[in-house]
C-alpha cells in the first residue's frame, strides 16, 4: 500500500547574509561588518593589531532589480491562455529557489511574517490599461484604475510560502523552532534539491466566464520606481509599500505576465452545488428488534395492560446505526415516536425497568460465582421468574440448578473497573446506576452493537494480539531496565552497609581510610566541588578537580591505594586475622 503524501510549509525563508539585516541606508538594507587588521612591523619588531573598524554594508534590494530570469519560474497555475480555469481556485506561481520571494526584501522579519519583494495580482481588462510611457523603461508597465482590486499591502506576507514535499518536523503539526526546521530543510534539499520550492498566490476571488491577466509586480515603492526607470531614492523609506489601502499607484511595472479565462462548470464546487437535498423516509437507519422474550428467564419488555398508545412499544425496540436522520427532519408525529423508543426504559415506570433489573441480576451471577457456590448463587438469583413467555421452552428452573450458568457478558468491565450492575455483592444499590457502563449493558440496542464489536475482535484476534505484542516489546525492555536498576540499588546498599557504613564499635564514626581505599577505582570519575578543595593544595589543570587529583596532591602516598596493599589490608585477609 502506498503511503499518504506529506508536505511541509514555511512562512518565509532567507539564506546567507540577508538574515543579518539590522538597519537601512537610503533605500537599501544594511548589515553590520567589523574588520580587524593585523600585521607585522617592517622592522620585525613584532605584530601590530589595529582597533576594529565597523561599517554598515548595503545589500541589494528591490530598487536594484529591473527584471527576473524566466527560468526562475517553474510553474504557473493556470497555464498561459487556459480558457476554463476553475473560478473558485487561486492563481499562483512557483519558483525553483526556495528563498526567491524574500531574497531582496529590505526589512527584517517580524516573527513568522515577512513581506515578499514581489507579488502576484490578477486584473480584468476593465481594471487596467497598458502604459505606453515615455523614455526608456527597464520593465513594461500597466496603468491601474481606481477600481483596481489589489491585495491589501499589510497582508502580503500571508500569500507566499515555501512548499516542501516532505515532513520536516516529524509528529508535531507545527513548530516554532526555526533552527530545527532550517536544519531539516537543508538536509532534505541536500538529498534532493527538487523537493522544495517557493510559491506566491493571488488572494482574489475570480468570477466565472471572465478573462484575466496575471502580473508579477514589485511590492516595495523602491522596486516600483526602479521598474519605471525612475530614481528609487524617491521612495519615502526602504519599507514603503508600492500601494496601500489609501493610495493606488498610477503605473505599476511587472516582471512577468500571462493570460487566462475562467469557466463555469466542472470544478468541485460546481459538482457539489448540483447535489440537491431530498426528504428521507423516517424508517431509514432504524431496524426493529423483538424484545418480548429475551430468554434465560429474563423479563421481556412488554406493555402494561391498558397502557395509552403513547406508551406502547408493541414488544419491539428500534436499533439505530451510523446513518441517522437529523431530528429537525422528522415531523412532530414521527419525532414523538422516535422519542418514545429512545426513552423506553422510563416510559411507563421509574428507572430501572424490570427487564433491566433482571438482566443486571443475570450478569451479576458471574461475580456471585466467585464469592459462593453455584447452588447458593442460583438460589438467590433474582432471575428465576415465573414468566408467561411467548416460547415456553425458554423457561427453566434456575434456583434448583446446582451448576453455574453461562451468563451474559459485562461489556466495558475492564475500562470502567466494574464487575456488577445496579447493586453490589451485599445487594445494596450502587451509585451511580445510570452511567455509561449501565446504559451500555442494560439497553438491548447498545448490547447488540457491542456484540457485533465482539465478533469483529474475535475474527481478528490473532492480528490484534500480534500488534499488541509489537507495541509491548519496548515496555518489557523498559521494565527489565527498571529491575536491573533495582537490583543494582539493593546490591549497592548491601555493599555500603558491609564496608562503608558508620561502625557502632567506633561510636558511629566512618572509617575514612577504608572508604578511600575501597573507592580508589572511582576517584578518577568523581568531581570535587570547588568549595571543598583545600586552598593549601596545589592542583594543576582545569577547574574541574577529581578526587584522585586531590589525593595525589596530598601527603598520602599513592601506594596506600594500590591494589596489592588493599588486598593485604582487607578486613578478612590473613594480616587482619
Amino acid at each position: 500500500m502506498s503511503q499518504s503524501a506529506t508536505y511541509s510549509f514555511l512562512p518565509w525563508l532567507r539564506l546567507g547574509v540577508a538574515n543579518q539585516i539590522s538597519g537601512h541606508s537610503g533605500q537599501r538594507a544594511t548589515i553590520p561588518i567589523a574588520l580587524t587588521l593585523r600585521g607585522n612591523n617592517v622592522d620585525g619588531s613584532g605584530q601590530v593589531t589595529r582597533p576594529p573598524v565597523a561599517r554598515d554594508v548595503e545589500i541589494y534590494g528591490p530598487g536594484d532589480i529591473v527584471g527576473i530570469e524566466p527560468r526562475a519560474i517553474i510553474k504557473t497555475d493556470p497555464h498561459d491562455w487556459l480558457t476554463n480555469f476553475e473560478p473558485n481556485y487561486l492563481p499562483y506561481v512557483d519558483f525553483y529557489d526556495e528563498d526567491f520571494p524574500w531574497r531582496y526584501s529590505p526589512v527584517a522579519p517580524e516573527g513568522h511574517r515577512l513581506r515578499p519583494w514581489l507579488m502576484l495580482i490578477v486584473l480584468q481588462d476593465s481594471e487596467f490599461e497598458n502604459s505606453t510611457g515615455t523614455g526608456e523603461r527597464p520593465l513594461p508597465a500597466i496603468r491601474t484604475k481606481s477600481t483596481t482590486k489589489l491585495p491589501p499591502s499589510a497582508e502580503l506576507w500571508a500569500w507566499a510560502h515555501v512548499h516542501v514535499n516532505q515532513n520536516l518536523i516529524g509528529n508535531p503539526i507545527t513548530s516554532l523552532d526555526g533552527a530545527l526546521v532550517a536544519g531539516a530543510l537543508e538536509a532534505a534539499l541536500a538529498v534532493n534539491a527538487d523537493r522544495g520550492y517557493s510559491r506566491i498566490l493571488c488572494p482574489r476571488r475570480l468570477n466565472p466566464n471572465a478573462s484575466y491577466h496575471a502580473f508579477l509586480v514589485p511590492t516595495y515603492e523602491a522596486g516600483r520606481l526602479a521598474g519605471l526607470g525612475e530614481d528609487p531614492a524617491g521612495a519615502a523609506s526602504a519599507s514603503a509599500p508600492a500601494w496601500d489601502d489609501a493610495v493606488i499607484p498610477g503605473e505599476l511595472p511587472y516582471y512577468h505576465r500571462w493570460y487566462f479565462r475562467t469557466g463555469d462548470v466542472g470544478d468541485f464546487e460546481y459538482l457539489v452545488r448540483l447535489l440537491k437535498p431530498q426528504p428521507v423516509d423516517s424508517r431509514v437507519g432504524l431496524r426493529d428488534i423483538d424484545v418480548q422474550s429475551p430468554g434465560a428467564n429474563l423479563v421481556g419488555i412488554l406493555d402494561a395492560a391498558g397502557a395509552p398508545a403513547s406508551q406502547r412499544l408493541g414488544g419491539i425496540l428500534q436499533l439505530g446505526g451510523a446513518l441517522r436522520i437529523p431530528d429537525i427532519s422528522y415531523s412532530s408525529e414521527e419525532f414523538a415516536t422516535v422519542e418514545k423508543y429512545r426513552h423506553w426504559a422510563t416510559l411507563a415506570q421509574p428507572y430501572p425497568h424490570p427487564f433491566q433489573a433482571s438482566l443486571a441480576a443475570f450478569i451479576n451471577l458471574s461475580d456471585d460465582y466467585s464469592r459462593q457456590s453455584a447452588s447458593s448463587a442460583n438460589q438467590a438469583a433474582a432471575v428465576d421468574e415465573v414468566v408467561e413467555a411467548v416460547d415456553p421452552d425458554t423457561e427453566y428452573d434456575i434456583a434448583s440448578n446446582p451448576d453455574p450458568l453461562i451468563t451474559a457478558p459485562l461489556y466495558g468491565c475492564w475500562h470502567s473497573l466494574t464487575q456488577r450492575l445496579l447493586e453490589d455483592a451485599e445487594h445494596n444499590p450502587v451509585t451511580p446506576n445510570d452511567n455509561w457502563v449501565h446504559e451500555l449493558n442494560l439497553d438491548p440496542r447498545w448490547r447488540t452493537a457491542a456484540g457485533f464489536g465482539t465478533l469483529v475482535v474475535q475474527d481478528n484476534q490473532e492480528d490484534y494480539m500480534k500488534a499488541a505484542w509489537d507495541q509491548i516489546g519496548r515496555v518489557l525492555e523498559g521494565n527489565q531496565r527498571v529491575r536491573w536498576g533495582q537490583l543494582a540499588l539493593l546490591a549497592s546498599n548491601i555493599w555500603y552497609t558491609k564496608h562503608l557504613a558508620p561502625s557502632p564499635v567506633l561510636g558511629g564514626t566512618t572509617l575514612h581510610d577504608r572508604w578511600l581505599a575501597v573507592s580508589a577505582p572511582l576517584q578518577s570519575r568523581v568531581i570535587v566541588p570547588a568549595g571543598l578543595v583545600n586552598a593549601g593544595l596545589s592542583v594543576q589543570g582545569s577547574r574541574r578537580v577529581t578526587a584522585r587529583a586531590l589525593v595525589r596532591a596530598s601527603r598520602v602516598p599513592p601506594a596506600v591505594f594500590s591494589l596489592n596493599l588493599r588486598k593485604q589490608l582487607r578486613p578478612r585477609g590473613p594480616l587482619a586475622k
